[in-house]
């Protein structure tokens, strides 16, 4: 995706509606970063060297921090956010097609509200908006990547994701969910997502499990209990054999903040 980080924070510059006539000129890089959604016509944009990008109504487009590219388009019309971000990001100019354009143009147009509106707490409120775009566009960047294998894991992935912790679901069952055979789902799972079933599964639940440890508030047994584990003694072997530490062990290193 656009951010190749998970982790990191962002300070929203300015929210602006913009609109051009003829334009066939330079735009020197900025120091800043500009997240935009064109709402009209079509802008022809070039950068380094590289391929020229065509950016349509209803795209998404990037531009990051010092890039200057050049922009051809007879009439232009975007929503854009300025901001600045603690994360890397890509050093030239790209898009994203959303299957969905409407969906994101309502909200690019209810963060600009929000901004320009200026009431109480509406940076917090920007923050939260632009996030819950970037989260959209991350999926629709998933989806895009393999939609017709994705589509077809959609059940058994939506049960793995609402039940992962009860520590009950088999291949079995979601291989019928997708209407397929227990081996060609394994098949495809792998294809898709990179990991067999059991290994998605046991990576949320030691994020689970992860989260409560260092939040501190449990004891193990709660824990356990909470994450689909019959015995502490079945939970403490699974987080010995995720983390090389047991549970108790692997808390403190999470309360000393050790990577």
């Amino acid at each position: 995706m656009f951010f190749l980080s998970s982790d990191f924070s962002v300070r929203i510059l300015t929210v602006m509606e913009l609109q051009w006539g003829p334009v066939h000129a330079q735009v020197e890089g900025r120091p800043f970063h500009a997240l935009s959604f064109r709402l009209a016509n079509g802008v022809t944009l070039s950068s380094d060297g590289r391929e020229a990008l065509v950016s349509e109504a209803g795209d998404i487009s990037l531009t990051p921090a010092g890039c200057t590219f050049r922009k051809q388009a007879e009439q232009d019309r975007i929503v854009v956010v300025h901001f600045t971000a603690d994360a890397p990001l890509p050093s030239s100019i790209c898009s994203l097609h959303p299957r969905d354009p409407g969906h994101f143009q309502k909200q690019f147009r209810r963060l600009l509200q929000v901004w320009t509106g200026k009431q109480l707490g509406f940076e917090h409120e920007a923050r939260m908006l632009f996030f819950g775009i970037l989260l959209d566009m991350e999926r629709e960047w998933a989806r895009q990547a393999s939609p017709e294998s994705e589509d077809r894991l959609a059940p058994a992935l939506q049960q793995i994701h609402a039940r992962f912790s009860e520590g009950s679901l088999s291949v079995e069952e979601l291989s019928k969910l997708c209407g397929m055979s227990d081996t060609y789902f394994r098949k495809l799972f792998v294809e898709t997502t990179g990991e067999t079933p059991l290994r998605y599964m046991n990576r949320l639940r030691m994020a689970r499990i992860t989260e409560l440890l260092r939040a501190n508030y449990h004891g193990m047994e709660k824990i356990a209990e909470s994450c689909g584990f019959s015995t502490v003694n079945y939970f403490s072997l699974f987080v010995k054999k995720e983390t090389g530490l047991t549970p108790s062990a692997y808390r403190k290193k999470l309360l000393v903040g050790e990577p």
